[in-house]
């Protein structure tokens, strides 16, 4: 018998498929974990654009009722039920010479705020449009009465990102 030394052709191809099939395993743990992390990613990234959108429109809620010497605040919502479009609007003085006007309305799947400010002395007016949150399936502002007293806004807002969706709501209590 001869000493043979080295390994066989058939030690060969068996450590070869056990390494492919450790090499695919592993690839398929990476693939796996680059989903997820996007995946996470992207939730993460919708979560706290929505937050962001809500907290802008908290900030202009909680300015109504402000000025108590110009007793020009006021809050306006328009339910989908009527004509217009689902809509949020907020009417203060901003600084004793300027009025402003935001109004919070959902346009295509975008929600935008529209932002008027209104010399108070000269009537000029400027106005621009700016977008604050994409992806938003659905849209909702309501009433929160004590009596026949506005006191609060509650907002609904949901928003999808591929697969994944969150709904947030909110209520907003008013200064006025």
């Amino acid at each position: 018998m001869k000493d043979h030394k080295g390994i066989t052709l058939i030690e060969l191809l068996v450590a070869f498929a056990i390494s492919s099939l450790l090499v695919a395993v592993f690839f398929k743990v990476f693939i796996t974990q680059a989903k997820t992390y996007e995946y996470e990613d992207k939730v993460l990234e919708l979560s706290q654009s929505l937050n962001a959108a809500v907290d802008v429109m908290i900030q202009d809620a909680k300015m109504t009722g402000y000025d108590s010497i110009h007793p020009g605040s006021q809050v306006i919502i328009t339910n989908a039920a009527s004509i217009a479009p689902e809509t949020f609007t907020i009417k203060f003085e901003q600084d004793n010479t300027t009025m402003r006007t935001v109004t919070y309305y959902m346009s295509g799947s975008s929600l935008v705020k529209r932002q008027t400010d209104t010399n108070v002395a000269s009537g000029s007016s400027t106005t621009y449009n700016e977008t604050i949150l994409d992806g938003i399936e659905s849209l909702q502002f309501s009433s929160i009465m004590n009596g026949a007293r506005l006191v609060g806004v509650g907002i609904a807002i949901t928003v999808k990102a591929d697969d994944y969706r969150r709904t947030t709501t909110t209520q907003i209590a008013l200064r006025n």
